[in-house]
């Protein structure tokens, strides 16, 4: 049977407890960590490539709750909406080319940085001349810039994950949550320690892939039994993990077990 395992926030001394499992540390260890020179990089352009990915993708970066007021609720729609037209953008120009896309965080980073950019970018877009018209035809210069700087306040703290990984992907070291489900048999995807108050750029990045991973495993038809382990461990801040109770409650079905930091009780799912 094959065994995989997530380790959600881990603690270095926890890992080396995953060789009780059947885990080789040495080979096993798939790490999404910048800090990590021997890192990989999140795929991102092969997992998020329709409709409804995108779409969940940017609502996951951008939560809507962590806005205190209704005109912060605004822009921050206009700031989903906008990663959304280039996501959609950077995909439709791949395909047009032949290719498949190979958008990285990095560039989009580069497509907010100023309106000019993002106008070029957007030109690829299906809808070219409905996002010229919502997002450019008749705004003053000032309003544009309003505009992109509202969209890339939520990228720039992404700036040193986004060049890591760059980096990664430069020395062929990158993984899609899709191509880890299905094909790394025997691995240990190990997504980076982000404590609040010392790196807060990665937890809405660990939020987008570990609701990806419960969509793609609760939705999978099983080929062949896997058993996976979910170790979710300093997760004060589960409650913003919607899919949590999800992966708890269905994930037995699947093979899955979910091990829980004793902090979530009262804050989100139940240990299982």
């Amino acid at each position: 049977m094959s065994l995989q395992a997530v380790v959600y926030n881990a603690k270095v001394e926890n890992i080396p407890l995953l060789t009780s499992l059947g885990f080789d540390l040495q080979n096993d260890l798939i790490s999404l960590d910048p800090a990590d020179p021997n890192g990989y990089a999140w795929d991102m352009a092969a997992d998020i490539n329709d409709r409804q990915s995108i779409l969940t993708f940017t609502e996951e970066l951008i939560p809507l709750a962590a806005s205190r007021h209704q005109n912060q609720e605004f822009w921050f729609t206009v700031a989903r909406n906008i990663l959304d037209a280039v996501i959609v953008s950077f995909r439709d120009a791949a395909r047009h080319a032949g290719n498949e896309p190979t958008w990285t965080l990095r560039d989009l980073q580069q497509a907010l940085a100023t309106p000019e950019a993002l106008a070029d970018v957007l030109r690829h877009h299906d809808k070219p001349d409905d996002i010229r018209a919502y997002y450019f035809d008749g705004l003053s210069d000032a309003a544009r810039l309003t505009i992109c700087h509202t969209a890339y306040l939520h990228i720039a703290p992404l700036a040193e994950v986004a060049e890591r990984w760059s980096m990664a992907q430069q020395r062929g070291r990158t993984i899609s949550m899709k191509d880890w489900v299905k094909g790394c048999d025997r691995s240990v995807l190990v997504l980076p320690l982000a404590p609040t108050h010392e790196k807060p750029s990665f937890r809405p990045l660990n939020r987008a892939i570990l609701g990806l991973l419960t969509r793609i495993l609760l939705d999978e038809t099983n080929e062949q039994p896997r058993q996976r382990y979910f170790f979710l461990e300093n997760v004060g801040q589960a409650a913003e993990f919607e899919q949590l109770e999800r992966l708890v409650a269905e994930g037995r079905s699947f093979g899955i077990s979910v091990v829980l930091d004793p902090q979530l009780n009262g804050k989100g799912a139940e240990p299982a």
